[in-house]
């Protein structure tokens, strides 16, 4: 059972890469209230080095988008008034990534972490959403039919967060997963060039697929 949440606050970031030497570009955030979006929060800031251009092919963030924005020390300071010590904070892979970059920004520019509860929605698809072959938020929103042409931009992806969790709040999941008729492994719900399609989760050792009847 997925946790019914009524007020959180959705938070996404944006960064020059995915290791742990890159920054914070852009901190992203949605409060919401009774359900609602109340209030926004959406600031880019100024790294020490040259965004690679792998990453702002990603979130079409660039040097000269940056050049006089505000350094990380005062953008994690206005994210850290924006929240309240006990927000539940709200992301898709906040755990693993998110959180990680805001604590340590938090610490070398506030002495200290973030210690709000994290709620992270990619932990709930997992555990509920069994059936699906991925669980990205990009396939979550084609799951639901959310769009998902301005993500990967902070407050963007927020609202697509948004829109996915308060879906999955009232979704009904099948309790039995179907098996393959071959292997007896999982069949896996995917989405591909022509749609959605179920296939064996023991690929590539079993090749078989099913048509998905919506």
């Amino acid at each position: 059972m997925i946790k019914d949440i009524a007020d959180y606050v959705l938070v996404d970031i944006e960064t020059t890469g995915l290791d742990n030497s890159d920054e914070i570009l852009e901190i992203g955030a949605l409060r919401v209230s009774d359900h609602r979006i109340v209030q926004s929060f959406d600031l880019l800031c100024k790294p020490s080095k040259h965004i690679p251009i792998e990453a702002s092919e990603v979130h079409h963030i660039y040097d000269k988008d940056v050049e006089k924005c505000h350094s990380i020390d005062f953008v994690i300071r206005a994210f850290a008034d924006f929240i309240n010590d006990n927000d539940i904070l709200m992301g898709h892979n906040i755990s693993a990534f998110d959180i990680k970059y805001l604590n340590r920004a938090a610490k070398d520019s506030l002495g200290k972490q973030f210690t709000n509860h994290v709620y992270d929605t990619l932990f709930v698809s997992r555990r509920e959403m069994k059936f699906l072959g991925s669980h990205s938020l990009q396939t979550l929103s084609a799951y639901y039919g959310i769009d998902y042409s301005k993500a990967h931009r902070a407050v963007e992806d927020c609202f697509i967060n948004y829109q996915v969790y308060e879906k999955m709040l009232h979704d009904s999941f099948p309790t039995e997963l179907r098996k393959c008729p071959y292997c007896g492994g999982t069949l896996k719900l995917r989405l591909g060039k022509y749609g959605w399609f179920y296939s064996c989760d023991h690929y590539p050792n079993c090749n078989y697929t099913e048509n998905f009847a919506s």
